[in-house]
Parts: structure tokens; sequence; C-alpha cells
């Protein structure tokens, strides 16, 4: 370019000439006076992968052609450079050219790992023709090398009637550099052998990258029901790499002659009512072999009890797999006693359907209380008071019946909470505590649970998944609360004392209480109105829909009864009452009035637990799984397991503006 201007320049001066005489020209002398300039020495760092590139010796300090920092000749010069040292003695990947050089870092790739870094330096002069500057170019060509991969362990199964087989021991594996993987260190270990084939050489062995599994070798040694196990440990390698993997082989002593499968024991589980989910097999050895390796079902519709054993459909089961919570069985074990029950099955292969049996033992040690403190007897520790007028007391000035020796008790505004970050997302847990209010007529203060939940297609945090309004409608005793919700993740319990604000609290309980309708002391056809009414007494104005679900119309203050044979419930004991209701209102929540009680069936004013008020509720929720705790220790009625009694379910208290669709209900002994 700059030659081209030049050209351009001499062109001019010839014409502007051209009417002089050749004694009148002399050229003017070329100016000089100026030594090159640059930025600063070329400096670039270049990974191992990157693509070919120039860089050029009279550019930017970066090695570019054009930009900021360029050498450059205040006369006008045109530049070159001179006296090239190369300072290295491995130039792999650096081609020189005129005033640029080429950087072929590919060539490097075998050479260089992670963290490894190779340095060329070239020295030179840049030149103006008679002035000279120095300047070097250092390349930095850096390594990377990936590790071999794969995704998981090798495992193989074979029958003592198989053919000799070959494992690829680099089976799934890849690496990102494209290089050659082998295998090395191999180590092979039996890990069950049978006495019959400790005499046979060579079952497994390694032949380059594979395994060789002979099992021919034992097939006349293994007995039926034996298995022989192998583990084969060893390196996959790259040129700088040794990732361990391991390769598990059984043989298994199977029959060529198809046989049922043969049930040596019956299984039996042991668990507690306090522990978590239990998940067992129902077809594994020892207890149950199958000599022709079939796989195994288990069809849990067959399942039945037998004795005493609760007819449980064990509804989270899977495949062969058994999975109960163990707390449904707290109604069916005595506190602080162990049972067994035991239940028959069938077991198939496909072929053959073969009769089983299993236990399961039980000892009843309470529900775990899964909140920190809820007796207060440790203070306020585990839980945050937001305004600090939640104070711990052990003298009531609302009369609250305390469980132990102390309680919380709020003096004005304020929110009591606690985060309970160990719930399993998508179980259900039901949350009660007592409580006493300074106005029973006043307005509710709220016991709110929350947790993230999807909103508009995002998750948000600290959502509303159920509440309970704390409402006593001049009860004037202490009142026991529940609700029941599904977890999520990141739920918090909060305490709301915001109309009624004088308030004692104890006995917070938090615990999971799975459902089967074994347990539900109402029949499945009227819990779920799948017969319509069935024995449902309704009332005024109620009905239930075509799709099963009861509609309780707008009239005010009805109740729809559910009677009950005498010996249903009992003194002494405590029950959970828990159905899904869905309000369709124009009125305020506050004016959802809700009643739930459970009273004399010729007597509806003799109620199981305190007197007729105790069943008032307000559901600040339109909608929820209601939940509400029936405790015969406040009834002063002896009696109760002989009379005949009746669920009351009354809607639109003092209210009558809405419909009440109820589905789901049940009630369950807890105590």
């Amino acid at each position: 370019m700059k030659l081209f201007k030049q050209s351009l320049l001499v062109a001019a001066v010839l014409s502007g000439l051209s009417a002089c005489s050749e004694e009148d020209f002399t050229p003017k002398a070329q100016v000089n006076e100026n030594a090159p300039t640059h930025g600063g020495d070329i400096d670039v760092t270049i990974n191992e992968k990157a693509d070919f590139q120039f860089l050029y010796m009279l550019g930017t300090p970066e090695g570019k052609m054009s930009g900021e920092g360029v050498a450059v000749d205040l006369d006008a010069n045109p530049l070159t450079v001179t006296d090239i040292v190369v300072n290295s003695d491995d130039t792999t990947g650096i081609e020189m050219g005129a005033l640029k050089v080429g950087v072929r870092p590919e060539l490097l790739v075998d050479q260089l790992d992670t963290g490894d870094t190779h340095t060329v330096t070239i020295s030179y002069k840049v030149s103006d023709g008679v002035n000279t500057v120095d300047r070097n170019m250092v390349i930095n060509i850096t390594g990377e090398d990936f590790a071999p991969e794969f995704e998981s362990d090798i495992t193989a199964e074979y029958s003592k009637s198989d053919a000799k087989s070959t494992i690829d021991l680099l089976d799934g594996t890849s690496d990102k550099d494209g290089e050659a993987l082998t295998i090395g260190n191999a180590e092979i270990t039996a890990t069950q052998l049978p006495d019959s084939v400790k005499d046979v050489a060579d079952v497994v062995s390694i032949d380059g990258n594979n395994l060789i599994v002979d099992v021919p070798k034992i097939k006349d040694k293994l007995a039926i029901g034996q298995t022989l196990k192998y583990e084969v440990t060893f390196d996959v390698q790259d040129h700088n790499h040794n990732i361990s993997r391991t390769a598990f082989v059984s043989i298994i002593g199977v029959s060529d002659v198809p046989t049922a499968p043969t049930v040596n024991a019956k299984k039996v589980f042991e668990t507690s009512t306090s522990a978590g989910l239990v998940n067992m097999s129902l077809v594994s050895a020892p207890e149950i072999v199958d000599d022709n390796l079939d796989p195994l079902t288990v069809d849990f519709s067959d399942v039945v009890p037998t004795g005493e054993a609760p007819a449980f459909k064990f509804e989270k089961s899977t495949a062969t797999h058994i999975k109960f919570n163990p707390a449904i069985f707290y109604s069916y074990v005595d506190e602080g006693q162990t049972k067994t029950f035991t239940y028959d099955y069938k077991i198939s292969d496909g072929t053959y359907t073969v009769d089983s049996e299993f236990d399961i033992k039980v000892t009843n040690d309470g529900f775990e209380n899964l909140i920190t403190n809820g007796s207060f007897e440790d203070g306020l520790t585990g839980w945050t008071s937001a305004n600090g007028f939640v104070t711990v007391s052990e003298t009531p000035t609302l009369n609250i019946a305390k469980e132990d020796a102390k309680f919380a008790a709020f003096s004005a505004t304020d929110t009591l909470s606690q985060s309970l970050p160990n719930l399993v997302e998508g179980e259900t847990y039901v949350l009660e505590f007592k409580a006493q209010v300074g106005n029973g007529w006043g307005a509710p203060n709220n016991a709110i649970i929350s947790g993230d939940k999807l909103v508009n297609g995002e998750v948000q945090g600290g959502q509303p998944l159920s509440s309970r309004g704390i409402f006593e409608h001049g009860f004037g005793s202490t009142r026991t609360y529940a609700l029941a919700f599904t977890a999520t993740t990141n739920v918090k319990l909060e305490f709301k004392a915001t109309q009624n604000e004088a308030m004692e609290l104890d006995d917070v309980r938090l615990y999971k209480l799975p459902f089967e309708q074994a347990n539900n002391l109402i029949s499945a056809a009227d819990s779920t109105f799948s017969n319509g009414a069935g024995n449902w007494v309704l009332g005024n104005g109620a009905t239930v829909t075509s799709d099963g679900v009861f509609d309780s119309g707008m009239s005010g203050d009805i109740r729809t009864i559910l009677p009950f044979d005498a010996g249903k419930f009992e003194n002494g004991k405590r029950y959970l009452v828990t159905m899904s209701i869905d309000v369709d209102s124009g009125v305020s929540a506050l004016e959802h009035k809700f009643r739930l009680s459970l009273t004399d069936i010729n007597d509806v004013n003799t109620t199981f637990s305190g007197g007729a008020n105790s069943g008032i509720y307000v559901l600040t929720d339109e909608t929820q799984t209601f939940t509400a705790i029936l405790d015969s220790t406040n009834s002063n009625i002896a009696d109760w397991a002989t009379r005949d009694v009746g669920l009351n379910i009354g809607t639109n208290v003092w209210s009558p503006q809405s419909n009440y669709y109820i589905d789901d209900v049940r009630v369950v002994e807890i105590e």
C-alpha cells in the first residue's frame, strides 16, 4: 500500500516538472531522522486446540495486523525486520514467513498436558532502512489434556450354560482429545467362590483391552443356586491419565429345565411407627430363588392380609418392591408394644406362579415429631419471634391447658416461625397444636405453612401451602387445631397473631401420616361419594353431584350427618379428620364458617370433643385439605364406645352465601 502511494506521488511530481528543463530539477533527499517505534513486545497465549493463525511482526502487541501499538515510522519510511533470532530448540508449530509468523497449535497436542506451556521467543529488529528498534515476539502455547471418560462401571451376568464371552473393557469410554485408549494395571479377584469351582483356573482372563469369560469351564461344577462372582479392577489410560474402572462379573448356577420359583422362607421386615419409608424386595434371595434365573413379578393387588393384619393395599409399591410408611400401623399396635402382621402374596416367573408370605414386625414408638422444641421446654430454641412479643412462660393468663411446664405467650402483634428443611417433597404432613386466644369471639389469628411453589411457570418461594384460622367461637378452653399439607421445598411454619393478639400456644407437632383406606373409619364409598349420598343423611339443599362430590348448596347452617354404629369411637383416643373442601363464594374468607363435630346421633348437642361451639372453624383458604382433631379427652361423657354417633358437617354457618364442595372424607385413629 505504501509503495502504491509512493508511485502516485512520483507520477504527480514528474507531471509537474514536465514544463521544466532537466537542468532545473534537483531531487529532494529522503528524510530519515527518527527510528521506528511500536507499542511493546508481542506476547500471546494460544490454546493447543486453537485454529491455525498468523501473528504479525510489525503488528499490535497482540500480534494483530492493525490496531493500537503497531510499528510505525514518523518519517513514513517503509519498515522491515532484520536480525531474526528464534530462541527455542523446538519450533514445532511455528512457521516463519515474510513479516509474519504462522502458529499451528495442533502439532503440539500430543506433547502438551494440562498445565504445560510451550514458549517460543523470536527476537528481531524493526528497521526503516537506517534506524532500528528491538522487538520480541513471545508465543505461549498452553496444553489441555482431557482424561478418559465413561458413565459407569461394567456389570455382566451369565448363567452357567452360556457360551464363552468377550467383554470390551473400553465399552462406553471416550476421550475428548481423540487419543487412543488402553487398559492397564488390571487385577482379577474372585469375590464369591464356591468350593466346587475353586480348582478351576482362568475362568476370567485379560486379553488386550478385553475380558474373556470362559463360562463352559465351570458348567458342570457350579451347582444350581450357586453363584460365582469376580471383581476386575483396571485403569482406563491415555498417555497421561489412569482412570479406575471396575467390571463385575457373575456366573449363576441355573437350571436348563424350566422350574417354578422356590420359596425357601418367608420375607420378614422389622420397623417402627416413627421410621422412614420401608422399601424391600419380595423376590430376592436367599428366601426366594428361581433356578432358571427368570425375571420374577409380584401383583400387589393379590396381597391378602391374614389374621389381624389390616387390609392395606401398599399403594406406593412398585414392581417387586413393597413400599410403605410404617406409621400406617400406628393404630394397630399398642404404644410401646411390638406386633407382627402376616400377608400372603403370589410370585410369578411368567410360566409358574407360587404362593409365599411376608411378615411386617412393627414396634409402636409413636410418631416422630419434626418440630424442634414444640413444647417450648427449651424456651424459644428453634423458633424466631419477628417482633419480640413472644415469650415462654410457666404461668398461663389465658388458662391454656399446657402439655408440660412451659408454653409460648403472645402479648402483641407478632409472628412466631420455624423453618422445616428436612421434609420429603411430595409427602403429606399433619401439623397440630394447642392454642388459647384472649377473645373467643374475636377475629382469628392464623397458622400458615408456606414453601416453594410453581407460579406462572416459575418456582417462587414463600407461597402458601395450607393455613388454619385460630378461632374459638367462645369455646372458653384450650382447643387442638390441625392442618394438612403436601411438602415442597423450603417449607416454613408461621403462627401469626395479627387480629386477636393475646394468645397462648403449646404442644406443636408435625408428623407424616400416610393414608391407607384400611385405616379409614369411613367406607371407601362414603368417603368418596362414589355411590351418591350412600349412608350420609344430607341436610336441606345438599346434593351429591354426578361425578361424586358433595355439594352443600347455599342454605344457611345446614348439617349433613354420617351415622356410625356404637364402638367406632372410644374414650381416651384421638381421631384425625381430613377432607377436600372447595368453597365457591363471593364473600371474604373470614365468612367461611364451617362446622365439624362428632355427636350422639340422638342429641347433636352432646359432642365427642367439648361443647357444640368447639366444632366451628374458619376456612381461610377457599381450596384446602381441611383437617381437625377430635379429642375425647375434652368430653365429659364416659361411655362413647356404647353410643351410636354421627359425624356432623355444617356449612354456611351464619353465612348462607356459599357452595361447599367436599370429597375424600377420612377419619383415622391417631392415638
